[in-house]
């Protein structure tokens, strides 16, 4: 029996971007806040998301939207949050913080 449901199509860096900068713009806003629900939350940023493209290719839902941050992008920046950190920890004698976060990530994320 044949699934009802279709995959969507792949995201693309560009659409990564514009969900990142649609989540801060709306996670940031102080007109909201704290007090918009999850699911309102996610609602607005994949509006913002629609808005920031300049065309668009594919329609994400809400859902989606929310599902590609908390499973791809999110888990990323932790990860490169991470690497900063430790790199700020580790700042050798002459060195600075970029240069630490270049030999770090060289090492951790590659």
């Amino acid at each position: 029996m044949a699934s009802s449901s279709k995959r969507s199509v792949n995201w693309s860096p560009l659409e990564d971007e514009a969900l990142t900068v649609a989540f801060v713009k709306v996670s940031q806003n102080s007109v909201n806040g704290t007090s918009q629900s999850e699911d309102g939350l996610w609602v607005q940023v994949q509006q913002k998301f629609m808005e920031i493209q300049n065309t668009i290719l594919v329609q994400r839902t809400w859902e989606s939207c929310k599902s590609w941050w908390q499973k791809h992008i999110f888990p990323q920046m932790n990860k490169w949050h991470s690497c900063i950190k430790r790199a700020e920890r580790r700042n050798q004698s002459g060195g600075n913080l970029e240069d630490q976060v270049s030999i770090f990530s060289k090492k951790n994320l590659f």
